[in-house]
């Protein structure tokens, strides 16, 4: 064991002494996560939209109520969401429900959520008597632009469905005629007798008269409706994605130390054995096994010093504050083991310090274009993101950002831990039977 640490020493000697590997493995990274930290500035926060979108319960489920939902959807101001989504396994999709909705909005999915209590669509019905139609709706208290437009829309249309209602003179007879045997019932008070005996005079007259179009030609009717009451409440948001955008960039940029680390030792055992370093090496009293091992833990020890070191950066700049530190060590040694296994994949790939330095970096770039090191996961196209389940850079920024702001549990996070072992072992294998001690 004391020779394998002796030699993980000499190389971390040897690489502190290269300034322009120093440069790539702590600077470089921090550039790259402060850099796009600032780039990311909005990412922080809940998105914008045009259209103000919203979850709609129907618990009253009547004709009424689902015309109003209707009309709500059919609005070109509103995004309007009824059903929870099907599953993976062909189930339909559901109504929502107002825990559901009142959820939806905590999370910031959507803006407001509104509930059509049971009986609102016989209130719609009963424009002159008892009290009119009740909405219930939760929004965020910070929202208070789209608190205001949404009532807005809500009265505009109860107010158009009413005006759809009174150009119906059938229908606006039919209402009145309900109205008064609603009210008209014995020991009645004599406001109420005379309210009835108002409502039969309009009865008598409305039925006098011609139907009128909108120009006031004969064909249809103009009338007036009882107001909407709005039974408005605030809901908490609880925003579940990063506080900053440097919590997105910080992650980004170990995996870039880490790659960088992998590519420069995997590139330092091509000049070891082009020189003729390992031959020497050999020659002392230790095995193939100790010179492998060595590398392996130096490079290993690198990758947690850089991951220490833009964390403490991080954290006091730019107050990047891990969730979880139990996490966050777990993620950065099984990223760490599985980029041992990538530095020891890239020492083979080429005969001379040139080509492995050629072919590892381009190897080195695909795995972190598609997993996530350029681009944010969640910023993928979803072809994209499925295609980024090959790349073990994917779990290692999925493990880094479950340690800092994903939130994520030990469960959560033992099937990337597994997948990132299990590839840094396969890269090692791979690497070990292929490399050569001597050209």
């Amino acid at each position: 064991m004391s020779e394998i640490v002796a030699l993980a020493f000499k190389d971390l000697r040897v690489i502190l002494r290269d300034k322009a590997g120093l440069f790539f493995l702590f600077f470089f990274p921090l550039l790259i996560a402060i850099f796009f930290g600032f780039i990311f500035s909005g990412v922080g926060s809940a998105p914008e939209e045009r259209k103000i979108r919203i979850a709609l319960v129907d618990q009253d489920a009547t004709e009424g109520s689902q015309a109003f939902a209707t009309a709500l959807k059919e609005s070109a101001e509103l995004d309007v969401i009824l059903e929870k989504p099907g599953g993976a396994d062909g189930t339909e999709p559901e109504p929502l429900t107002r825990d559901d909705a009142e959820g939806m909005v905590r999370k910031g999915k959507v803006a407001a959520y509104i509930t059509l209590p049971e009986g609102f669509g016989q209130a719609r019905e009963n424009m002159f008597w008892e009290e009119p139609p009740v909405v219930e709706m939760g929004i965020d208290p910070s929202r208070k632009a789209e608190t205001a437009m949404l009532q807005g829309l809500l009265l505009k249309q109860v107010f158009e469905g009413m005006q759809e209602q009174f150009g119906d003179r059938d229908k606006m007879l039919k209402r009145l005629d309900d109205g008064i045997a609603a009210l008209d019932m014995p020991g009645a008070t004599e406001f109420t007798k005379d309210w009835v005996e108002s409502l039969r005079k309009l009865n008598e007259a409305l039925a006098e008269m011609p139907e009128l179009d909108e120009e006031g030609e004969e064909g249809g009717y103009w009338g007036f409706s009882e107001p909407l009451r709005i039974e408005a409440r605030d809901v908490q948001f609880e925003w579940e994605g990063p506080r900053s955008p440097f919590q997105i960039t910080f992650p980004q940029g170990i995996i870039w130390g880490m790659l960088g680390t992998a590519a420069t030792f995997g590139i330092s055992m091509v000049v070891e054995r082009v020189r003729g370093t390992l031959v020497r090496l050999r020659m002392a009293p230790i095995s193939r096994a100790h010179i492998l091992a060595g590398k392996g833990l130096a490079c290993f020890i690198a990758m947690l010093i850089v991951v220490v070191t833009l964390m403490v950066i991080g954290r006091l700049a730019f107050k990047v504050r891990p969730h979880s530190f139990p996490l966050l060590i777990l993620a950065a040694a099984c990223s760490s083991i599985c980029f041992v296994g990538l530095m020891m994949f890239v020492s083979v790939l080429g005969k001379t310090e040139q080509a492995a330095g050629g072919f590892g970096w381009a190897f080195i770039l695909v795995l972190a274009m598609t997993g996530g090191a350029s681009m944010p996961l969640f910023f993928m196209p979803p072809w994209l993101q499925t295609v980024s389940d090959f790349s073990p850079v994917k779990w290692a920024v999925y493990s880094l950002e479950g340690a800092i702001w994903r939130g994520l549990t030990f469960a959560d996070l033992a099937v990337p831990s597994l997948i990132l072992i299990g590839s840094g072992v396969l890269f090692f294998l791979i690497g070990v039977k292929v490399f050569r001690w001597t050209e």
